[in-house]
């Protein structure tokens, strides 16, 4: 990348962020998006403040308070959106981490080049999730957005994330479910509680390739209760998202980043064909809303 003029709201900075993303896209999505995707649409959307207030509005409902003044984490902060609107529109005191390895290097140098644009500091720093740099009790509000399925060892992202949060501080995760029907990676129907060895069969039907299946952990509510099971004296849950799911469903009054339009026509379909009271049923038996939207707080010392 050729050297930029750093200075504020520079829009050369954005754009050579956007040229970096979509060769990043290329490189790492080849076959696993659809063939229509437009990649540079999706690369705006990464960096979207629009995007990032959305998203940022469900963690600040869960916090008693809101986000003014609380100091954050966010676990996989990428290139910064979610951090800038955390600190510029919510009040945060925000930071993140990012691994800093050959495959997200890229991830780290273009969110010091979002700050800059933004005359901000860079506030992401290289770790992982599994070893957080931070003492016990940091922070108000930990929080990550379609993380958990691309780490190592999500159990024990899972345990950095209540070790570093404050007593009564709160933990906000969200994560697609692979116990639902929708894979967005790949922007398919999906079949749920599919094992990786059918996965990869599967996606194959769609002309898509099989190993970026490889990097994803299939994260469903019951595996999460099984890596939240350890701490469940130091935490409490209060949502996994079921109620924001339904509400979708039945108003489908959500947006079309990604290709969560392909998921809206679908979600259309259904409601045409009066399938929407019996999801609603089912759905909460069985959890498959999506994404998983998992809230808890750690409980006070003592």
């Amino acid at each position: 990348m050729e050297p930029l003029d750093l200075s504020l709201g520079n829009p050369g900075i954005i754009e050579a962020i956007i040229e970096e993303l979509e060769r990043l896209l290329r490189h790492n999505m080849e076959r696993v998006l659809p063939p229509d995707t437009d990649s540079e649409r999706l690369c705006r959307e990464f960096l979207s403040q629009e995007r990032a207030r959305e998203q940022l509005s469900l963690v600040a409902a869960a916090v008693p308070g809101g986000l003014n003044g609380k100091h954050a984490l966010e676990i996989g902060a990428a290139c910064g959106a979610q951090l800038v609107c955390a600190a510029r529109e919510f009040g945060a005191v925000a930071m993140g981490v990012e691994p800093g390895d050959f495959e997200f290097a890229s991830n780290i140098k273009l969110a010091r080049l979002f700050f800059a644009y933004h005359g901000m500091k860079p506030v992401v720093c290289e770790a992982v999730g599994e070893n957080l740099p931070f003492p016990d009790n940091t922070f108000d509000v930990v929080f990550s957005f379609n993380v958990l399925e691309h780490v190592q060892d999500p159990g024990r992202v899972l345990a950095e994330a209540v070790r570093t949060l404050k007593p009564g501080g709160t933990g906000f995760i969200l994560v697609p479910n692979y116990g639902s029907f929708w894979e967005g990676h790949y922007g398919i129907f999906w079949i749920p509680h599919m094992p990786h060895f059918i996965a990869r069969l599967y996606v194959r039907l769609f002309k898509r390739s099989p190993a970026y299946l490889d990097t994803l952990h299939f994260v469903t509510v019951g595996r999460l209760k099984r890596w939240l099971k350890p701490h469940g004296r130091d935490i409490e849950i209060l949502d996994w998202g079921y109620g924001i799911w339904a509400e979708r469903l039945r108003s489908e009054q959500f947006s079309e980043w990604a290709e969560l339009g392909r998921l809206k026509r679908m979600v259309r379909v259904a409601k045409r064909m009066g399938l929407t009271p019996a999801l609603l049923a089912l759905g909460r038996l069985f959890h498959w809303q999506t994404p998983i939207i998992l809230v808890f707080r750690k409980k006070p010392s003592g």
